[in-house]
């Protein structure tokens, strides 16, 4: 067996791993319940918006601005400076591995 053989199978167990009744690695670090929600809210979006994919994308970009909104305040409290906590929230709302997901 080749190295690159053995990769792709000590790989493949990683990222296939049952993990409750969900599997998969970007659901392993949250409690099923929420997915659960988050899958009830984006079936919620989608028949809203006549289209699934569409009323995914609309519920992921109003997560990504709440999410946005929560770092502001966070670092708010922290820091009791409102621009650093403006300029820490564009950063994070801005910053290329949480705008990708969202496009």
């Amino acid at each position: 067996m080749s190295v690159e053989q053995a990769s792709r199978r000590e790989s493949s167990k990683i990222f296939t791993r049952p993990i409750g009744p969900i599997t998969g690695p970007s659901r392993a670090f949250c409690a099923p319940v929420l997915w659960s929600a988050l899958f009830l809210l984006a079936g919620v979006f989608g028949l809203t918006f006549g289209d699934v994919t569409i009323g995914t994308k609309i519920l992921l970009w109003c997560l990504h601005v709440l999410s946005g909104v929560a770092i502001y305040f966070y670092v708010k409290e922290i820091s009791d400076n409102t621009r650093a906590s403006l300029l820490s929230a564009v950063v994070y709302v801005f910053a290329f591995a949480h705008t990708h997901l969202v496009l």
